[in-house]
């Protein structure tokens, strides 16, 4: 069986064989990290027993005053906990689940090489996602999941998508706003939108920042935490090499007119930028930057693997393999992930 492909880049449709070892693959990749992720194969990792804890301690009486976790997933977490009455792992098991299972589908139904995507999502953010901030994956996979449905022009699916995500992680919030702004402003004028508010951020960064934690800790306690940086000492740096790799893919992709290949391509490359702009303009809030730049950074799997791997785009994505690998080696020598 055959499946034709639009990737517009003004060369016309690209037939894919839809391969059953390739399916396959996923499949069994799907199963394995969801299950690695739900029963600790690769040791406890960042956030378990913060998961652990609060899912076991959720009262039979349901209330949202319960918890400072945003509200969809408070109600799937109490449902699992109380009416099905099943261990954490069961629950966490169906919730990396269905967020890699939607994120390898997007990829195997709209990427021209799904296997290298779905390799290269693993390295970069399997351990902090799937592994970790399991309601971060969740969201993110419906937030990535309404975005298609956009380009569908199923509209109120994909709202509908963007509500519910939101529910689950508040930073869908920003994702679903990155993803409008960047179907109006893109291209050339994109960079000079995205250069205008890294300047206007920096000269009134205290007062932008102020108001905006200010806005949101009402949803999330903990931000007025993380923007001061009471848990870190360290700033995130746009010249550290984890950022400078894929700064470099990013700025050859614009140099070899990425922009132009079509409305997909032109879109994932905005956000993508976007997720770097976050590093620079939130440097002294290392929580919220690293979590802005993950969340949009996403946008990087559909960009460089719709259109087929060819010598002319080749270098950009080269250095995402290369970042990935990166990555991949800092979960383990951290101890995110640890065998």
């Amino acid at each position: 069986m055959t499946s034709e492909i639009q990737y517009e880049q003004g060369v016309g449709k690209v037939t894919r064989v839809r391969d059953d070892a390739v399916t396959a693959v996923m499949v069994l990749t799907w199963a394995l990290l969801s299950l690695a992720a739900a029963f600790r194969w690769l040791g406890p990792g960042r956030d378990y027993f913060e998961y652990l804890y609060y899912y076991n301690n959720i009262p039979y009486q349901f209330a949202l005053s319960d918890t400072r976790f945003e509200p969809g997933f408070h109600v799937v977490a109490w449902f699992f906990r109380n009416l099905l009455n099943v261990e954490y792992s069961v629950f966490a098991l169906t919730i990396v689940a269905f967020s890699l299972g939607i994120k390898f589908y997007l990829m195997r139904r709209y990427l021209v090489h799904p296997i290298l995507a779905m390799f290269t999502y693993i390295a970069l953010f399997y351990p902090t996602h799937e592994y970790a901030q399991i309601r971060t994956a969740f969201a993110l996979a419906l937030g990535y999941g309404a975005i298609h449905l956009m380009f569908e022009r199923r509209y109120l699916a994909g709202v509908v998508g963007f509500v519910v995500g939101f529910t689950f992680h508040y930073s869908v919030l920003m994702l679903s706003i990155v993803y409008f702004g960047a179907q109006y402003v893109r291209g050339r004028l994109a960079i000079i939108f995205l250069v205008a508010g890294l300047v206007f951020v920096s000269v009134f960064s205290d007062q932008f920042i102020s108001a905006a934690t200010d806005m949101f800790s009402a949803y999330n306690p903990l931000l007025k935490y993380y923007v001061s940086n009471s848990y870190f000492n360290e700033e995130v740096r746009i010249t550290s090499l984890n950022n400078i790799l894929p700064a470099a893919a990013l700025f050859l992709a614009v140099f070899l007119g990425w922009f132009g290949y079509g409305r997909y391509h032109a879109t994932f490359l905005t956000m993508s930028i976007a997720s770097l702009v976050a590093i620079v303009l939130l440097s002294g809030s290392p929580v919220v930057a690293q979590r802005l730049k993950e969340l949009l950074f996403v946008a990087v799997i559909f960009l460089v693997y719709r259109s087929p791997i060819v010598l002319r785009n080749l270098p950009p994505i080269v250095l995402i393999w290369a970042n990935a690998a990166l990555l991949l080696y800092l979960a383990f020598r951290e101890g995110l992930l640890a065998i």
